[in-house]
């Protein structure tokens, strides 16, 4: 799943993930905010949403969240919901692999 949304003034969220891998990483603006490589063991058995959180901006920052919700069961071939908050709205919902 690759998807980007623009936040705020001019600023770029970017999302790149491998459902196939694990390997996803999370960009603002060109730069990485975070990357892993596969899943650890805890996430794995972690059944609720996982959401990163950062901010982005400098004179007006923004709070901005990603939350990638997974289903409980048959999660290997069940598709993910990915959603994009800024200061607490929901800017972007998408399903997929």
């Amino acid at each position: 799943m690759n998807f980007s949304v623009p936040v705020g003034n001019g600023h770029i969220v970017e999302y790149i993930g491998n459902f196939f891998t694990g390997a996803e990483q999370l960009k603002a603006d060109g730069a990485i905010i975070f990357q892993r490589f596969r899943e650890s063991e805890e996430q794995i058995y972690d059944y609720g949403p996982v959401r990163n959180e950062f901010v982005i901006g400098t004179n007006d920052p923004i709070k901005v969240a990603l939350e990638i919700d997974r289903p409980f069961f048959y999660r290997g071939i069940r598709p993910y919901t990915y959603r994009v908050f800024a200061d607490g709205k929901l800017l972007h919902e998408v399903t997929g692999f």
